[in-house]
């Protein structure tokens, strides 16, 4: 597994980038913040408290000692606060096989002043912000003016008059301002993109602000006019060319005036807050990032997904625990287990054994999902045998041959192994407490080296029934020499596990919901139908009232 650490990553945009880095999959996010509770937190696999920025020699001490102790592959920067801190450590971190995001030092200070950007951009011949001196203005139109060092929202001052001009300069530093002309209507384009190894370029994002908040936008719309395309192509080649490396945003501004051309307004070279609509485009930056720096950056989709995307406040509710639990009792189906993946790959795999002279291969597979998605697994020899039209003779064949399959490489959640890591290091007992065949089940703990170690096992048939019978739950508690009430259970079902536990006396109960990749057939069709270029077709929406704007937004 990939373990990237992401610092000053306890804001939103921390979050873009710990939900790209979990979408991709087979990523452990490690997130470093100066705030001891954040959002970012709840989300991370694992959360860092960091030294202040202030003090550099201890961050970069901070830094040295995270990456060697957690074995860190990949630094992402969250905000600009400390790319010139990791861009110091270039010459060090690299010869520990550790990858630093971000651009080297000489370049890094040119894009760190808005100055030298627009000097970069005119050197390139890109449309870059006019320079406009306020002292010799006049003042028939307003101005802006940035901090030459800021980045977001921050230190931008407006001006429309010689009076407030003069009022504004008697208490900032206006030479510490770049200033151009403010419009007073426009329309605001950002591009995301990254920069690989040897000056490779990701597939661009380029999408149309259409609302922003707190400085960054909350509804962003694909723009795919070639003229937009061509224009940040040019700036991310641009930066290719200078030496860029990491992920970047840059902004253009087209004020929709015959005396005022579109131009190049920004360039951040970190990744943009919003940059998460790549993802419903189906482009994963930070993914593509660390893939290009591996030798195998993912293709861009053949068909790339107009789309509209909404950043939304999302709450997340959690129990205060009046007491720290002494141990914390797994569910495995569902729970730790990816059990719809592991019954693929079964069916994979009983393929090869069974069907590969009598079925197509991309017809049975279509059944095998279809059924699993429907939790016909008492019955799925039978009826994949039935809707592939296929003699009951074979069933007994089949089934022999599918009990008899290990899969090798049980699939385990992503937050399997840090969540298990931590409560270990927190001194908190594990168990497992399971249904179903108990060969079955021991075969997927055998095949899963996180589960391994957790040396209390109860598999409920061998006590004479399953979960919600409190006696399952009663032999557990025994299993770890604990009382009831000492424990927790974390499951994936409010009757069997939920109120199993409750009834039998357990502290708290988890019930944990895995829908947010969406179903096997989701995940499964999606990709299939992406290698036909047909993936914009077909969309997981949260509820009708989604589905409902899709289609009225739509033209007529």
């Amino acid at each position: 597994m990939i373990r990237v650490l992401i610092t000053c990553g306890g804001g939103f945009q921390g979050l873009g980038l710990v939900r790209a880095l979990h979408a991709a999959g087979g990523i452990r996010t490690f997130v470093c913040d100066v705030h001891p509770d954040n959002p970012v937190r709840y989300v991370a696999h694992r959360y860092l408290g960091c030294p202040l920025l202030a003090d550099d020699d201890a961050y970069e001490s901070f830094l040295r000692d995270t990456v060697a102790r957690e074995r860190i592959d990949f630094v992402f920067p969250a905000t600009a606060l400390d790319l010139r801190v990791l861009a110091s450590l270039h010459a060090e971190l690299p010869s520990r096989g550790v990858t630093l995001a971000v651009c080297r030092q000489p370049l890094l200070d040119r894009l760190l002043d808005k100055k030298s950007v627009q000097k970069l951009l005119t050197d390139a011949g890109l449309p870059a912000a006019q320079s406009i001196d306020p002292h010799q203005h006049d003042f028939s139109f307003p101005l802006i003016g940035k901090l030459a060092d800021s980045w977001g929202g921050r230190g931008l001052e407006m001006i429309d008059s010689r009076e407030s001009r003069d009022q504004r300069f008697a208490s900032i530093r206006a030479n510490h301002y770049v200033w151009s002309r403010y419009f007073n209507r426009f329309e605001e384009y950002s591009a995301d993109f990254a920069i690989g190894s040897s000056g490779t370029l990701s597939p661009i994002v380029v999408r149309k602000r259409l609302r922003t908040s707190g400085g960054f936008a909350v509804i962003s719309e694909s723009a795919g006019e070639p003229g937009w395309q061509a224009l940040f192509s040019k700036v991310a080649q641009a930066l290719a060319d200078a030496g860029g490396y990491g992920l970047f945003n840059a902004q253009a501004i087209d004020p929709g005036s015959e005396t005022a051309l579109p131009f190049v307004s920004d360039i951040n070279p970190r990744i943009g807050t919003s940059a998460t609509h790549g993802l419903a485009e189906g482009i994963n930056l930070p993914a593509w990032f660390i893939g290009s720096v591996r030798g195998h950056a993912p293709e861009a989709p053949r068909l790339r997904r107009h789309t509209k995307s909404i950043r939304l406040l999302s709450d997340m509710a959690l129990p205060v625990l009046p007491q720290r639990p002494r141990a914390v009792v797994f569910d495995l189906d569902d729970t730790l287990v990816d059990h719809k993946r592991w019954l693929l790959a079964k069916m994979q795999a009983l393929y090869d054994a069974c069907f590969l002279d009598l079925a197509d291969r991309s017809r049975y597979l279509r059944v095998a999902v279809q059924l699993i998605d429907d939790h016909e697994w008492p019955r799925l020899i039978d009826r994949t045998l039935e809707l592939l039209d296929l003699p009951t003779t074979l069933r007994n064949r089949a089934i022999e041959a599918y009990r008899a399959m290990e899969i090798s490489d049980t699939p385990l959640y992503d937050d399997v192994e840090p969540a298990l890591s931590a409560l270990r290091d927190a001194g908190i007992k594990l168990a497992i407490l399971t249904d179903n065949p108990p060969a079955t089940q021991r075969s997927k703990i055998a095949h899963a080296p996180p589960l391994r170690d957790i040396e209390t096992v109860v598999l409920s048939r061998e006590y004479g029934g399953e979960k919600p019978r409190q006696s399952v739950f009663d032999q557990t508690a025994v299993a770890l020499e604990l009382s009831a009430n000492q424990l927790v259970m974390v499951g994936d079902n409010w009757m069997r596990d939920g109120a199993g536990a409750l009834h039998a006396g357990y502290a708290h109960a988890f019930i944990v919901r895995r829908s947010a990749s969406g179903t096997l057939a989701d995940r499964w069709l999606v990709e299939e139908l992406a290698a036909i270029g047909q993936a914009d077709r077909i969309s997981a929406v949260p509820g009708l009232v989604a589905m409902l704007h899709a289609c009225l937004d739509a033209p007529a």
